[in-house]
């Protein structure tokens, strides 16, 4: 069932194509490339099988005869006659069979899918799929990137076909940001930022963003978006990138989203798996079986793989408690994540495995914040300015650890946009920080440190001058 990962198996491999970015001034269209690098074993469909005849040896295959009388207990314990006879090793990993004693999520609680066009008809997504977008615009043809990504959050479970996701129940918007051969603009990844913010407040749902795909490149028309969408309740969950390297991608570097890289069924870190500072949690994201177009299956492998494990569980969490914050729902799966490689925060691991089990338990303390730092010169508020928060010291002098770095909106239109001069930090960790802001020309920093509480906001102005 498992290999060593490799260069030419990853899915995607967070390529961007176009010209770079400045950091100051408004952003131009650019486009996202996630180069379609797949190994497809055995994609083919599954008949229904009996589970005594078919969980319990599949167990046996994975874990040794030990398991066949685990097997035994969950059958006996569940009273399930019937169930997906294909659950690969994450399962396990993410204990969300106990998961599933305590919910199976809700159709109130809901997956968007911000990829390439899924295929609807699946029958693992039959009844799931809801009225989406195509903000790409370009042809709906379905792509198995996409459709992988949602099978993985949100296939039907015990419907004795295929596979089981880790969200039986929750509905699937799916949002088409990207064209056929993976390339994704920076103005239709922020269109469906927008689209699932604006479909959870319409509809009175919870919404969940994945977004498995990424790039090198800032872009303040993105952030704004994601702006909108965690104070909307959303919460926005992306994957890290497949570069191997402790480096910043985006989505998943910008103030709020949640960074999910990869882990292997050893409970490593992947070895394409990006990792750093900003890193969430880990998932399962190797050799990963699930829904491909043409009511088949395959196995993909990357940090793709990875984000939807932790949105399934996030819309688990919102099933069980729909009032919860989306720094709430983070917090809560971060504080019950499995620790590895260090008791405490890890750059390699982040918080560590998401525990599916464990984040339906008992709700944590809420470990986040918010910031807005206004960054104002002598002719007034000030649009594209570096903004970074620092670990807090005296007087906000000798500043040397780095927390987050954002940019200052340019302000509307769109109506979705923060106002002129703001960045917005929508999870800072409860602490004392400072903030610097700064142009080319122009710098300035707080005067004194920044008390930051859970579940409160924050603000202070930054005084620019040459």
């Amino acid at each position: 069932l498992f290999r060593k990962p490799c260069d030419d198996c990853l899915e995607p491999g967070h390529q961007r194509a176009g010209n770079a970015e400045s950091n100051h001034g408004a952003p131009h269209k650019k486009l996202w490339k996630a180069r379609r690098r797949t190994e497809q074993r055995g994609a083919a469909s599954r008949n229904d099988l009996n589970i005594r005849s078919a969980f319990v040896h599949m167990l046996g295959d994975l874990l040794g005869a030990a398991a066949i009388v685990v097997g035994a207990l969950i059958i006996r314990w569940t009273g399930w006659t019937r169930i997906d006879p294909i659950l690969s090793f994450l399962i396990s990993l993410l204990v969300v069979w106990t998961a599933w004693d305590i919910t199976r999520g809700s159709p109130n609680a809901v997956v968007a899918v911000l990829d390439s066009a899924l295929d609807g008809t699946h029958p693992e997504f039959s009844g799931k799929v809801l009225t989406g977008n195509n903000c790409e615009g370009g042809p709906t043809t379905a792509v198995a990137h996409g459709t992988h990504v949602a099978g993985i959050a949100a296939a039907l479970g015990n419907n004795g076909i295929g596979i089981a996701g880790v969200n039986w129940n929750a509905g699937i918007l799916p949002i088409q940001v990207c064209n056929t051969s993976g390339a994704c603009a920076n103005s239709d990844i922020a269109c469906g930022i927008i689209f699932g913010a604006t479909f959870a407040t319409l509809n009175s749902v919870r919404v969940v963003e994945n977004l498995s795909l990424g790039g090198p490149g800032y872009a303040q028309q993105i952030k704004d978006a994601v702006d909108f969408a965690l104070q909307s309740g959303v919460l926005v969950i992306a994957s890290s990138g497949n570069d191997g390297k402790s480096t910043v991608l985006f989505p998943a570097g910008y103030p709020g989203v949640m960074a999910v890289g990869a882990s292997t069924p050893a409970n490593g870190r992947a070895t394409f798996s990006t990792y750093g500072p900003h890193l969430s949690v880990i998932a399962p994201g190797v050799d990963i079986y699930s829904t491909i177009p043409g009511a088949s299956y395959t196995l993909m492998s990357g940090t793709s793989m990875a984000a939807p494990h932790v949105a399934g569980v996030a819309a688990l969490i919102l099933a069980l408690s729909p009032g919860l914050t989306p720094t709430q729902v983070r917090s809560q799966i971060e504080r019950t994540a499995t620790h590895l490689g260090s008791s405490a925060f890890d750059p390699q691991f982040g918080w560590g495995l998401v525990n599916a089990a464990a984040a339906l338990g008992a709700l944590a303390p809420n470990n986040y914040g918010q910031v807005q730092i206004t960054v104002q010169d002598t002719l007034g508020l000030v649009g594209g300015a570096d903004v970074v928060l620092w670990v807090g010291t005296a007087s906000c002098l000798g500043l040397t650890q780095e927390v987050q770095t954002a940019q200052t909106s340019f302000g509307p239109p769109p109506t979705t946009a923060p106002p002129l001069g703001v960045a917005s930090f929508n999870a800072v960790p409860v602490g004392s920080y400072c903030a610097t802001a700064s142009t080319t020309t122009e710098m300035g920093t707080t005067a004194a440190p920044l008390a930051v509480a859970a579940g409160t906001l924050t603000t202070a102005t930054v005084t620019i001058s040459p």
